[in-house]
């Protein structure tokens, strides 16, 4: 039993709001049913009619192109009841849609007429029971093409608005409903329950629905029940919202012109997005097909919001990849391409940033550009480690080497520079901004090295063993490693440090090795710290190896020792380090 045929002019499909309601003429097709009450008329010796939900009469005809007629007028209802035996009403989804009238007669009046009835009630049953499966199949083939239909639609939209109007539009069309609004909630709410009012939603998109009633702050139930249940899972039909006790704001509703209500929730990876709420002009009682294509429109409008959020999210994260690729391209710049020749220095550095951005910097500063020539000035070489890592500790990174570079070009003492660099970051940072220094200016002539450091780890000068070592160096396997150690501050602490400055006298063979704490931090897989130790060490095996071993070398063998080490594991924090070699 399907789309039924009729001599009755087809009519435009109606709302379901509109639909005065399913008749036995819905579910029709090749007027079986029709011929066999014809056949039980003929059978029973008595009138049995087919009846729509109208009073209408159904009577089969001999065109087989049109297998049934509606008979309008239908019959007098004075002439139905004085000729009725038995009527057995006809029922789709516990909805009557027509009846089986079955008059007076010899059979329906004698003793077989219970028998009669039973048999003719048992027909109706299976009827009944066709006309449910062909109304469930019915559901399910809308809510597949509504699936579909509203897949299409979502896939094209090209803004989350879009999404949203689509959503909405499609849910109030496929149920004949008559207003409605989507609204979505604060995505920066992280708060576990509702407000008492809807100040954490946005009414995002409405249909017919007046400015006052979207601008109401009061829910239309109480306790925001409708939301919190639509919220948990659950489709909330309410027939009524003038009867319904949960309603409190009867007055307001029937102001409106509204009269019912469904409600879903639209959650996307277990996080609630919002809700499509839907209002009817007239009182309904929703079908669970109903509730279950609204809850499928829901479920698509929430995947499709949060795709789209998610896409927003990578564009804006690449975007922002692409920012901090700039930026760390122009971090990498401000680094020296190279360092000073010299015929008694070598020197050279790696930098390895645990991020995009690094907090780590190292530079070298040509000293004496006025009164020596190449090759004979001096060099301030300066190792730092801003606090932290990323976006802030990179900008910190750029005014600190701003400063040094500035303060070093006027004066070439370290602890002057080191106390010029203190103040001014005091005066442009935060008090849980701060950096630590090692700042150091060597003659490639006298190859003495000044240095002043400003809460630094120790560079390690690491020499052949010698008659008389002082008291604060540790022999390393045959090798003098002496700690460049100094009292200073942290710069960025407190304003007027004095920073001590240090004279070491460097000879031929020596090995000059600055870094910063990533180096010696590094870990591997089961926790254990590189160590100072180590990193000496591994100079050590190095020069051992090489006596002549270039800087460059040098580096790239500490490196590739503290990475040997690490392996695979993840890199904590900057690694920065710069290697002097004296030549014989």
């Amino acid at each position: 039993m399907a789309e039924g045929m009729t001599t009755q002019p087809a009519r435009k499909p109606a709302r379901i709001e509109d639909d005065p309601g399913l008749s036995i003429t819905d579910f029709l097709s090749d007027g079986g049913f029709v011929h066999l009450c014809a056949t039980l008329s003929d059978l029973l010796a008595a009138p049995v009619r087919l009846l729509d939900s109208q009073g209408r009469e159904i009577v089969p005809t001999d065109d087989e192109a049109v297998t049934w007629r509606l008979v309008d007028p239908g019959p007098d209802p004075a002439e139905l009841a004085a000729e009725r035996a038995f009527t057995v009403p006809m029922r789709a989804h516990g909805r009557v849609i027509g009846w089986v009238h079955v008059g007076k007669g010899a059979t329906t009046e004698g003793p077989q007429a219970a028998d009669i009835e039973q048999a003719v009630a048992l027909m109706v049953d299976v009827a009944d029971q066709v006309c449910d499966r062909e109304l469930e199949l019915r559901a399910r083939l809308r809510e597949l093409s509504a699936t579909q239909r509203l897949s299409a639609l979502l896939a094209s939209a090209q803004s989350e608005d879009e999404v949203l109007g689509i959503a909405l539009d499609s849910a109030i069309e496929l149920l004949g409903l008559w207003a409605g609004s989507l609204v979505l909630f604060d995505q920066d709410d992280q708060s576990p329950g509702l407000a008492t009012e809807e100040r954490d939603v946005e009414h995002r998109v409405s249909r017919n629905l007046s400015e006052s009633w979207l601008a109401n702050p009061l829910p239309l139930s109480i306790d925001r029940e409708f939301d919190k249940r639509a919220l948990a899972g659950e489709v909330v039909a309410v027939a009524d919202l003038q009867r319904d006790p949960r309603v409190q704001l009867k007055d307001r509703t029937k102001k409106e012109g509204l009269a019912c209500a469904l409600h879903a929730g639209m959650i996307f990876n277990q996080k609630p997005l919002g809700v499509i709420r839907l209002y009817g002009r007239q009182i309904r009682q929703f079908t669970p097909a109903e509730e279950r294509v609204l809850k499928t429109i829901a479920h698509q409008a929430a995947v499709a919001i949060g795709q789209a959020r998610l896409l927003r999210m990578q564009r804006e994260e690449r975007r922002m990849q692409r920012q901090l690729k700039l930026a760390s391209d122009v971090q990498r710049r401000m680094l020296p391409k190279r360092p000073p020749e010299s015929e008694r220095l070598d020197l050279a550095a790696s930098w390895e940033p645990s991020l995009e951005l690094s907090g780590d910097f190292f530079d070298f500063v040509e000293l004496d550009r006025d009164t020596r020539p190449e090759g004979a000035r001096r060099i301030g070489i300066v190792v730092g480690d801003v606090v932290g890592k990323g976006v802030a500790a990179a900008l910190l990174m750029s005014h600190v080497r701003a400063s040094l570079l500035a303060h070093a070009s006027l004066d070439a003492s370290p602890g002057t520079v080191l106390a010029a660099v203190n103040d001014d970051l005091c005066r442009d940072s935060l008090p849980n901004e701060f950096v630590t220094l090692w700042y150091a200016v060597v003659d490639p002539v006298s190859l003495e090295l000044i240095y002043a450091s400003a809460g630094h780890d120790p560079p390690v000068l690491l020499r052949p063993v010698v008659d008389g070592m002082p008291p604060d160096s540790t022999e390393v396997e045959g090798a003098d490693a002496r700690p460049m150690r100094s009292s200073g501050m942290l710069a960025g602490v407190l304003p007027g440090q004095v920073f001590d400055e240090e004279r070491v006298p460097l000879l031929g063979g020596d090995t000059l090795v600055m870094f910063t704490d990533g180096m010696t931090d590094a870990r591997n897989f089961d926790g254990e710290r590189y160590t100072r130790k180590r990193l000496t060490q591994s100079v050590f095996r190095a020069v051992s190896a090489d006596p002549d071993i270039s800087a460059s070398a040098m580096v790239k063998e500490v490196v590739w020792g503290v990475r040997r080490f690490s392996g695979l594991a993840a890199m904590p924090d900057d690694q920065t380090i710069v290697v002097l070699r004296v030549k014989p």
